[in-house]
């Protein structure tokens, strides 16, 4: 394993996993972002069928920010994305009323940046990518004209399984079904379980694991403000 991956390992039993196949129950991931605005919302970061007895949800620190056009509505997805990869330290900055937008160093350290250069508003968010798939958007953030907006993902991941259409890219603001809350801390793996009666768990209840409610709200959960990165991001430099 390398530094930059991380493994959430799931286990159910047989009956378990039949019970959700044959409810055609999808796997949703959520992440956390740590940003210079308090406005934003979680979007759905993962969403798939595939899963078994044992499976693992692996994540890796390749990001990619995007701008949108599409306003910001709870149960509606994102379109319209224009994503590009970036890394930490350096700035994506929008140069068109289509959202496009264009990544380059002078940003801040160990933070992604994005900037508006533009007189309208736009949905921005960052996106970090699963192995072999493209970085999936972890929020979505208003910003506002001639504005700037910082981020820094972090590694806690709310997981649920639910029958709801939802898209990645979907705002949501209330969980829709009983999830778990895992907070990476220092470590690169953690091990739970799920049974399709008893819901989700991790041996000996440890502090890095919480249960959450369907109807809980999870922006407090996943979307830290930090008053720090506010004041960082003005000294993010807007190209002319």
């Amino acid at each position: 394993m390398t530094e930059s991956r991380y493994d959430i390992d799931i286990t159910m039993s047989d009956a378990t996993a039949l019970a959700l196949e044959q409810g055609k129950y999808r796997l949703y991931g959520f992440k956390g972002v740590q940003s210079s605005t308090p406005n934003g919302s979680p979007v759905v970061w993962l969403n798939t069928d595939t899963y078994s007895t044992e499976t693992t949800i692996t994540w890796e620190r390749h990001f990619a920010a995007y701008g949108s056009t599409t306003a910001i509505n709870p149960g509606y997805e994102v379109t319209g994305r224009n994503s590009k990869p970036i890394k930490l330290g350096e700035k994506f900055t929008i140069i068109s009323d289509l959202g496009i937008g264009e990544v380059s160093t002078g940003g801040q350290a160990g933070l992604v940046s994005l900037i508006n250069t533009r007189t309208k508003q736009f949905t921005v968010g960052v996106s970090q990518a699963q192995p072999g798939q493209p970085a999936a958007p972890l929020c979505a953030v208003t910003l506002h004209g001639l504005n700037s907006a910082t981020f820094i993902p972090v590694e806690r991941v709310l997981l649920t399984f639910a029958t709801q259409p939802f898209r990645v890219g979907t705002v949501i603001v209330q969980m829709f079904a009983p999830g778990l809350l895992i907070d990476m801390g220092t470590e690169q793996r953690r091990s739970v379980t799920f049974d399709v009666n008893q819901g989700w768990a991790a041996s000996g209840n440890p502090p890095w694991a919480a249960n959450v409610d369907s109807g809980d709200l999870i922006a407090p959960l996943l979307m830290q403000y930090s008053m720090q990165l506010a004041a960082q991001v003005e000294e993010v430099k807007i190209l002319p």
